[in-house]
């Protein structure tokens, strides 16, 4: 009798201490995910800005020649996909450009991650 009531506790107690451990896994895996998603969102939004100084870069020495801008949109420096739109398009869905834009110029810039 005594054997299986410490059978029992012995069993319970490995099964609280399982359950504690799956769900310590758990936590861990969705917090590595969390951390894994925020490093990749901060790489990129970096490698946007980047790809969007490169731009200017090039914009200030190379001028803003029709050529030179359809060169930009190909290059995709950093893998950022870039589109560069002249001001006053508002309605352009891929990257507006209002009438009230601070430069000739607005550059979007997209990353897939």
């Amino acid at each position: 009798m005594k054997k299986g009531v410490v059978l029992v506790i012995v069993i319970g107690i490995s099964f609280v201490v399982l359950t504690l451990a799956l769900i310590s896994i758990y936590i861990m895996t969705n917090e590595a995910r969390i951390a894994e998603h925020k490093v990749k969102r901060i790489r990129n939004f970096f490698r946007a800005q980047g790809a969007i100084v490169h731009v200017f870069e090039r914009l200030r020495k190379e001028g803003t020649r029709p050529n030179v801008l359809a060169d930009i949109e190909r290059d995709k420096p950093l893998g950022v996909e870039i589109k560069v739109t002249p001001r006053g398009r508002p309605n352009d869905p891929t990257c507006p450009c209002p009438d009230n834009a601070p430069s000739d110029f607005c550059i979007c810039a997209s990353v897939p991650y």
